[in-house]
């Protein structure tokens, strides 16, 4: 249930934080449909690790975390778009030859690990509802690892297709991508400080 749950969300609305975030990145770092799917496994990844994290919190709190979710979104969303402007300014000024960026493996995981830090309501829903219902803490990271296994399936195929234009193009997009983030970045830092 919880995979199926994943992949509607996977192709309707989970992507929303996912993708103005992964695919800018890949177009500015993903040299190539190689490079950009082990970018993207990266990504997705981390995304899990902060899952796991989530699923702890919830498993430990219990319903209070539908509480305190409100908050934590909001400032989750605001250090998500932060770290967002950051990575694409230091992309920008790479490309400027002003700097030069770190690790594009550890920065894309990073990247993947903060947005999972901002879970949609769905997955807090799965938590709380587990949580309540089992004692065991294995089954909620077990919902949540299948549920993230739904989510993801739409990312590898779109990651390719940037690496495949990243490639087709070449370096002239690496700016765009870093612009892209910005931009990304401060309508997070909109959203999360209008709340």
């Amino acid at each position: 249930m919880a995979f199926s749950l994943g992949l509607i969300a996977g192709l309707t609305f989970c992507p929303i934080f996912a993708l103005p975030i992964l695919l800018p990145y890949l177009l500015a770092e993903g040299k190539g449909i190689k490079e950009a799917l082990k970018l993207t496994f990266l990504f997705a990844g981390a995304k899990l690790g902060s899952y796991a994290v989530f699923a702890s919190v919830g498993f430990v709190v219990g319903k209070a975390i539908e509480q305190a979710y409100p908050a934590w979104s909001k400032y989750g969303m605001a250090a998500l778009g932060g770290i967002a402007i950051l990575v694409g300014a230091l992309v920008v000024l790479e490309e400027m030859r002003k700097v030069s960026v770190p690790s594009p493996e550890g920065t894309c995981a990073g990247l993947g690990f903060g947005t999972g830090m901002v879970p949609c309501p769905l997955v807090v829903a799965l938590v709380v509802g587990i949580s309540a219902t089992s004692s065991s803490f294995f089954e909620v990271v077990a919902s949540l690892l299948a549920f993230w296994a739904g989510t993801v399936v739409v990312l590898f195929p779109l990651g390719a297709i940037c690496g495949a234009i990243r490639k087709f193009v070449g370096d002239s997009l690496k700016p765009v991508g870093g612009f892209a983030l910005i931009f990304f970045g401060s309508l997070l830092l909109l959203l999360a400080f209008s709340r």
